[in-house]
Formats: C-alpha cells, structure tokens, sequence
C-alpha cells in the first residue's frame, strides 16, 4: 500500500502505511528504502536519512538482493540483472544473488550455460535449497539430459515431499528414459498432493496408456476435462486410446467448445480432430470428414 501511495505522489499516506510496515517487522529492507524515499519528498531530509540508513544498516547485498526481486517483479528484467552482478562482484558466494540472478536469465536460450552454473554452485553452496534444484532439474529437462535431471528431483523430493513441482518433474524425466512404473508412481504422488492440475492428469493419463493400463488412463483425461473443459488435447488423446468410444454427452461438450469464441487454435484443431473420430467411429462419415478436413485447414 505504501508503494501504490508513493506512486501517487501521496506522501504522507505513504509515510504513515509504510512507519506501520516497518514497526510490525524491522526486517523489512524495502520498506525502509521506500519510507525514506517518501520523507525525502516531503522534506523531511533528517528522518529521510535515518529510514535508509537503517535499510542499510540491516544487510546492504541481502537489501539489493531484495531491490532486484523487486525490479524482476515488475519486468524491469535488465536492472534486476544489473543489481545481482553488482552484488555477485562483492560476494560471489551470495546463495540468493545466484538463484535470483538464474531467474533472470530464465527464458534466454543464450544464456542456459550460465543458467545452469548458477544453479550448481547454488545447490553446492546450500545444499537444502528446494527450488534451485527443482529448477536445474527442469532446466536439464528441457535439455533432454534426463538422467542428469532425475538425481535434482530426488533431491528436491527427499528435502521437501510435499513439493508438488518436483514430483511432477520426476514423473516427465522418468517417462523420457522409459522407467514408466516409476513416471506413474510419481504422478500419482503429484496428484495426491493437488488434484487441481489438469496438466498432470493429462500426463499421468499419458504414462498410464503406455503401459496398458487404459481404464486407469481413462479416468484420469477425463479428471482433467472436468477441471479444464476446453483442454481440446485431453479429448484427443481419448480418441487415441482405439477401444475407446465417446460417449453422446461428451460429443455435445465437443461441439459445445467450438462454438466459444475464445477457444485457442490448439484447442480448436484438437476438438475437431477428436470430434472427426467420434463421428468415424458412430457411422457418420460426412461429418467426420467434415471434422478432419477443418482441423487440417487450421
């Protein structure tokens, strides 16, 4: 509240909600900043200085640390960087400066190498870190180093298992390399702990196909459509499991979802395909042609 304020140039407000920040907890190093900035404005140059000298006094890098989350936050992603490499150049060692500054990088394929050492000297140097270790794993993940990726999982699971991410992880690595008894377990695990994710149910449907086991996979894509009605892929890969039949309320749901005008194009093509099937597989090949000639034109 004391930020918005500041932004609107009401000052006083700012002051006063930003003095109950800090009085309800002193760690606070932003807040601190921000209260001396909203003095300064006011003139009140003495108090303004007392603010920031106690925002310094706590711990300068762990409050640029903060400024750079804070920048990160709000897209300025190059001042974030910026602030971490300043406080790295002081402390290299600085466990918070290297896994915020691998966020930062986070999306730039030109930067995975980087990514990744920041990540390993991370989880060298605080060996418990949760997050930068499900974080490498998914970084190796997605780099196809699945046999890497798997031990970092383990790790996050063992420090934290209730950590919904790294179980989800372990499930998709698992399955990469064809360990399916393990993928499925570790979906299950996933599920156990949040039954909210269509996107796990979709995949723990996936592994539970590929080892024959479709009624299993069959209740599982059909609790992600009752989580995510629109999810168009969900009802193709139904249509790919090739003893399966839709039932009529499940084809009206279909045709239903492509009369949204918000439907994405994936989901639209996956319906029209799932749909082409449905109608294939009642008889009526007009429309099913129909079906598929839309999705191929999509």
């Amino acid at each position: 509240l004391g930020d918005v304020l500041t932004m609107q140039r009401r000052f006083e407000d700012a002051v006063a909600s930003l003095s109950t920040a800090v009085r309800i907890d002193p760690r606070l190093p932003l807040a601190h900043k921000r209260l001396g900035e909203a003095l300064a404005a006011l003139g009140r140059g003495r108090e303004a200085d007392e603010a920031v000298e106690s925002w310094f006094g706590q711990d300068e890098l762990r409050a640029q640390v903060a400024i750079a989350l804070d920048h990160l936050r709000a897209g300025r992603k190059d001042e974030a960087i910026g602030t971490l490499r300043t406080v790295l150049r002081l402390d290299p060692d600085n466990v918070d400066a290297l896994h915020t500054l691998a966020q930062a990088y986070w999306g730039d394929e030109q930067k995975l190498s980087d990514i990744e050492a920041l990540l390993r000297r991370t989880t060298t140097l605080a060996p418990d870190h949760v997050p930068a270790w499900v974080m490498l794993g998914t970084l190796l993940h997605n780099a196809e180093r699945q046999e890497e990726a798997i031990p970092c999982y383990e790790r996050a699971v063992d420090l934290e298992p209730a950590n919904v991410a790294a179980w989800s992880g372990l499930a998709q690595a698992c399955a990469q390399i064809g360990d399916m008894s393990r993928s499925t377990s570790a979906y299950a695990r996933s599920i156990a702990l949040d039954p909210g994710l269509p996107g796990i149910h979709m995949s723990y449907a996936h592994a539970l196909k590929a080892i024959g086991q479709q009624q299993e996979a069959l209740r599982e894509y059909r609790a992600a459509i009752a989580l995510k009605p629109e999810f168009g892929e969900v009802y193709w890969s139904l249509a790919n499991l090739k003893v399966f039949r839709f039932e009529p309320a499940e084809v009206a749901a279909m045709e239903a979802q492509l009369k949204r005008e918000d439907l994405s194009e994936s989901a639209d093509i996956h319906f029209r395909f799932a749909l082409g099937k449905a109608y294939e597989d009642a008889g009526d090949y007009d429309r099913a042609w129909e079906s598929y000639h839309a999705g191929n034109l999509r």
